[in-house]
């Protein structure tokens, strides 16, 4: 069966209104379209693009806000563990000052040599959307590569819930990115664990 034409991302879906808009006319009189049904075409396209557009606008600026904020996560994470680990080995910490301060995670038994979370990695023209499980781990950690590449870059940090999104652009916006995914289990703030099966996915306009 051939793949729905009409994009599910909000950024491509608004692209192809758009499209629609600016070209039904022409289009739509050389097809023998009548008057009336290119008024009800493009009235159901402009009802979609107002809904759209709005949300386009707010996805950039979501973007812009994140772009900068797992790096920041990478580094200053891993500080805050270290103090609290620091804390909680003071005379005076007791389980109830864990407890208020949230310095306690949910207890878990996780078999290192058995134990695999799992991933899945839908292309969503230049995004990638990872979902998966991470069954008994409190978090996991989610590395890319490009294929052909040997070393792996951490692209999210002790994420607890999925969906996560890979919004890297490409090297080249006019080649298909083929990219490999895997993720690790995260248990009291280390990998543990195996890897989970490496997934693929093609990045392209």
């Amino acid at each position: 069966m051939a793949s729905d034409y009409i994009p599910r991302s909000y950024t491509n879906l608004q692209q192809w209104l758009q499209t629609q808009k600016d070209n039904i006319a022409e289009v739509g009189a050389s097809l023998g379209m009548t008057a009336d049904e290119q008024t009800a075409y493009l009235a159901s396209v402009q009802k979609l693009l107002d809904k759209v557009e709005p949300i386009v606008d707010l996805t950039h600026q979501l973007d812009h806000l994140k772009a900068d904020f797992e790096p920041l996560m990478a580094v200053e994470v891993p500080n805050l563990h270290l103090q609290v680990r620091r804390l909680k080995t003071h005379a005076e910490y007791t389980p109830s000052i864990g407890l208020r301060m949230h310095w306690v995670g949910e207890r878990h038994e996780v078999d290192s040599a058995t134990s695999q979370p799992t991933i899945t990695a839908t292309a969503m023209g230049l995004r990638v959307k990872i979902e998966g499980t991470k069954p008994g781990f409190e978090a996991v950690n989610i590395y890319m590569r490009r294929k052909g590449e040997i070393s792996w870059v951490q692209i999210a940090v002790r994420k607890r819930r999925y969906p996560i999104y890979d919004e890297i652009p490409p090297l080249n916006l006019d080649i298909p990115e083929i990219r490999e995914y895997l993720c690790r289990g995260v248990l009291d703030d280390e990998e543990t664990g195996l890897p989970s099966p490496i997934v693929e996915a093609v990045v392209s306009k």
